[in-house]
């Protein structure tokens, strides 16, 4: 078999609720764990037919590279990032700062010396961040939730008695 370099092509298996979101055209972005090299690509297969690892329907999905970083050839392993959605000039929030009660969406702005619950409209979910719709203005003060560390390893602090 001989291979064309430079119509190479990687072929994932992507996990049913993600699946759902993907369609032909859209762009990804791959990396290549052994070199650290990256490429972008296009979605150009979905296969219909699922197939079942661990527990969890998977679809394959091919991506055509636009052109292959040097030293990447076939059989190389490689990580995709597909793009399912974009926006640009929209006001985005951190993802963590965002609580969310069954369809109600609510973050803590930053109001003189208080801080404030304030209801919001949400557009696109990414992985760290979510486009916000409503409810907020360019310049709010987000709080963003804090996580609360322990010195002492869990363990009650005080003397033990020994005997």
């Amino acid at each position: 078999m001989i291979a064309n370099p430079s119509q190479l092509a990687v072929t994932a298996n992507i996990a049913e609720a993600d699946a759902a979101k993907v369609a032909l055209g859209q762009p990804a972005r791959i990396t290549f764990p052994a070199s650290n090299a990256t490429a972008t690509g296009t979605v150009t297969q979905i296969t219909p037919q699922s197939t079942l690892s661990s527990n969890v329907v998977q679809y394959p999905v091919q991506v055509s590279l636009a052109t292959a970083p040097p030293g990447v050839g076939v059989g190389n392993t490689a990580s995709l990032a597909i793009t399912t959605g974009s926006k640009s000039g929209v006001l985005v929030a951190p993802s963590s700062a965002i609580t969310t009660l069954g369809n109600r969406h609510t973050v803590v702005v930053r109001r003189g010396d208080q801080d404030v619950t304030v209801p919001v409209e949400i557009g696109l979910v990414g992985d760290t961040t979510t486009e916000i719709t409503g409810g907020l203005n360019e310049g709010d003060q987000l709080v963003l939730p804090t996580v609360a560390t322990s010195t002492n390893n869990g363990f009650p602090r005080g003397g033990g008695g020994g005997g």
